[in-house]
């Protein structure tokens, strides 16, 4: 994504021991590369769950708001602690390891919003957005994308 930075370089945040329930630690790296900005090795941790890799971020101004969109990676490492968490039902279990999806971030709004859910990875062109405000829709979400996996 290009800016109007005329800067190289890296930022580095490590935020350990997050105080929340479900998120365990942030590290984010933005690197500034001839006006490119690349978020390549961001994680996000989750408590006993996995991991959440960001990237190809996109800056966007829309309606006057400020977006970043980002493709995401979320490996799982305890699959058991992830059905858990995001009260998946045993009927719509499957082996997992890795779950592909899109984050749209409202900068002004704090507002969320996921696309392109998948379960293998895909270059999908289909935007359907589910706005998502707090940790518990986002539960929803993901319980609901399980629902409409066909076991068959």
């Amino acid at each position: 994504q290009s800016s109007n930075l005329s800067f190289n370089g890296l930022f580095l945040l490590n935020f350990e021991k997050i105080n929340n329930r479900l998120f365990k630690n942030l590290i984010l790296n933005i690197r500034f590369n001839e006006g490119k900005i690349n978020l390549k090795d961001t994680s996000l941790y989750l408590r006993k769950i996995g991991k959440i890799n960001f990237s190809d971020p996109v800056f966007i101004e829309k309606n006057q708001k400020l977006l970043i969109k980002s493709k995401v990676k979320f490996e799982i490492d305890d699959l058991d602690q992830f059905f858990k968490r995001f009260q998946i039902s045993k009927k719509n279990r499957i082996d997992l390891e890795k779950v592909f999806f899109e984050v749209e971030y409202n900068v002004d709004d704090s507002v969320y919003y996921l696309s392109n859910i998948n379960f293998v990875e895909t270059k999908s062109d289909e935007l359907y957005f589910q706005e998502i405000n707090n940790v518990q829709q986002f539960k929803n979400l993901v319980s609901k994308e399980f629902s409409k996996i066909n076991l068959d």
